[in-house]
């Protein structure tokens, strides 16, 4: 079995290492274009080295190449802007996907994809490691169950500062960065989008806005905002979505008023806080410990058991266009200097 890798970067190697630990007895290859050697783990660099032998993989040089290997699955882990073609690519060479996020694209181009996948019966998968966070799995189920009411209104948080996650290269020249790679905070910070569609589907009315605060070095949104109002069998709450690329201080959390508590879930230190509504006291507290390296295994052992099982994944590309419907209708605002 011959697994392909397209894109060894931080996220490429982190689910490189992954893989080799998930699928044995399997020949790793890379399409590599570019020669850079860094060995990175947990967005440090470990040793300037040369990544084929590091890991073991074989080379790639063309396109041409990595098609005639038969790639049983192909991670397509490049920059976001070539995601959805090389997805078409390599599915119409009979490879299953995993495709990291996000899959930027109309929602036509996607529904193309969808169905080459189900006509040559091909299994797929979008990198949002998230859905595999117990806290996330915990919200899903009081939503759905309804155990503190309906829900009134939420709130969703990611502050960062780009210019510090990748410390070993500058930041501007990076796909986050430029708008030619697919950056911006709102395609990067696309897993808060992800949350929103998974617990409450698309909106009916949105209002929203991309920033371009010229803070950091970028040709893109570096900070988005939006107002979702969202309508379920006559009731209707509202969404807030804030996104920014310029905030020293680190800051990831989802607030959710539900018509009996306050669900606080902070994303930074796993920690999930349910306060009454009525006697404003805590009535439910909950602190994961866990890798966070964890969640990106989680995903592709479940990706395997999905190909394994002939069960198309419920994170697949048909799966997943509540998602990708609504970062298009957000990603169609003006953006601001």
């Amino acid at each position: 079995m011959n697994i392909l890798f397209l894109g060894l970067g931080s996220i490429g190697q982190r689910h490189l290492i992954n893989a080799k630990r998930i699928f044995k007895k399997t020949k790793f290859y890379a399409l590599r274009k570019k020669n850079t050697n860094l060995v990175i783990k947990d967005v440090k660099i470990k040793k300037k080295i040369n990544l084929s032998k590091y890991y073991k993989l074989r080379i790639c040089k063309s396109l041409e190449d990595a098609k005639k290997i038969k790639p049983f699955i192909t991670f397509i882990c490049n920059p976001s802007s070539f995601h959805l073609k090389d997805a078409k690519i390599f599915a119409k060479a009979g490879s299953h996907l995993f495709i990291e996020k996000p899959i930027i694209g109309n929602n036509n181009e996607i529904k193309k994809l969808v169905n080459i996948l189900k006509s040559k019966s091909l299994n797929s998968m979008v990198g949002f490691q998230l859905r595999f966070h117990p806290a996330v799995i915990l919200t899903k189920k009081i939503i759905n169950t309804k155990k503190y009411g309906k829900v009134k209104t939420a709130y969703f948080d990611n502050l960062t500062h780009l210019p510090s996650h990748h410390p070993y290269e500058d930041y501007s020249k990076g796909y986050a960065a430029k708008k030619s790679l697919g950056g911006g905070s709102l395609s990067s910070l696309i897993h808060e989008v992800d949350l929103i569609a998974y617990f409450f589907s698309k909106p009916y009315k949105f209002v929203s806005k991309k920033f371009n605060s010229k803070i950091i070095k970028c040709d893109v949104d570096d900070n988005f905002f939006s107002i979702m109002q969202f309508k379920k069998n006559n009731h209707q709450f509202l969404v807030n979505l804030n996104l920014s690329f310029t905030n020293v201080f680190e800051k990831r959390e989802f607030r959710i008023l539900f018509e009996k508590s306050l669900l606080v879930c902070d994303l930074i230190k796993n920690r999930v806080d349910i306060y009454s509504n009525k006697t404003k006291k805590l009535i439910f507290f909950k602190h994961y410990k866990f890798q966070r390296n964890k969640l990106f295994f989680d995903e592709i052992k479940n990706f395997k058991n999905s190909i394994k099982n002939k069960k198309e994944n419920f994170l697949s590309v048909k799966n997943n266009q509540d998602t990708s419907q609504l970062f298009n209708l957000l990603n169609n605002s003006k953006l601001i200097y």
